[in-house]
């Protein structure tokens, strides 16, 4: 599959930058991450109308971020000026999930799809080296993502097609499962499982999955917010 997502080739001169900063305050202790203006106001429309707006971030070029994690915006900073989203002695197999999970959603949050893109080609690098679906961070996925999430699909295909619901799904476990699955959740594996079973959708192949979860730009913000308001 061809993919015209450009996330892997992005970058950013540094003579385009100048001179002028900002910071990203982040986390209840207001961790401070600092960014060039101009930088933060090219990446996404949220940054350049806190900064170059009538806003109070505008006359103090700080944007503040209460509940977000200092990690995850490190590694947005790590990606704004790298294009890369791990560090260069970083493998993935030494990487948190969780963390990339939450940096998806701050991408997601902040109409960032280049780095969507690229947190979710190591969600699926992660999967090979973790084989179990991220059920742990379901609440995190279905409560901070819309309905059309690629992160949701990704979630949704990885307990559909690779994991053994003879185990997790039991009559003895259903009140369990109410407890802990939200019932949207059962109801996507439910449509998934059903259309894998009547041949509507086939597995993937998990070793080449191109842009399958990719954030395209037929996807527009005005689209994606649409899809937000209705959820």
């Amino acid at each position: 599959m061809t993919c015209d997502t450009t996330h892997n080739r992005r970058q950013v001169s540094f003579s385009f930058f100048g001179e002028v900063t900002a910071h990203i305050c982040a986390g209840p202790d207001k961790k401070r991450f600092l960014f060039h203006k101009s930088l933060l106001s090219h990446l996404a429309p949220f940054f350049k109308a806190a900064l170059e707006g009538g806003f109070k971030e505008a006359e103090d070029a700080v944007i503040d971020m209460p509940n977000e994690r200092p990690s995850v915006v490190r590694r947005f900073r790590l990606w704004a000026y790298t294009g890369q989203v791990l560090q260069a002695a970083e493998s993935i197999e030494h990487t948190s999930r969780g963390g990339l999970i939450r940096l998806y959603v701050f991408a997601d949050k902040y109409d960032l799809p280049d780095l969507q893109n690229a947190v979710i080609d190591k969600i699926v690098a992660k999967q090979f080296v973790m084989k179990h679906a991220p059920i742990e961070y379901l609440p995190v996925i279905y409560n901070e993502t819309d309905v059309a999430s690629p992160l949701r699909r990704l979630l949704i295909d990885t307990v559909a097609q690779k994991t053994n619901l003879a185990d997790d799904f039991t009559p003895e476990k259903s009140d369990e499962n109410l407890e802990i699955f939200p019932p949207i959740f059962l109801l996507d594996l439910a449509s998934a499982l059903y259309k894998l079973k009547i041949g509507t959708t086939t597995k993937h192949n998990w070793k080449n999955l191109g842009c399958t979860f990719h954030i395209h730009p037929s996807m527009s913000t005005e689209s994606k917010q649409g899809l937000r308001n209705n959820h």
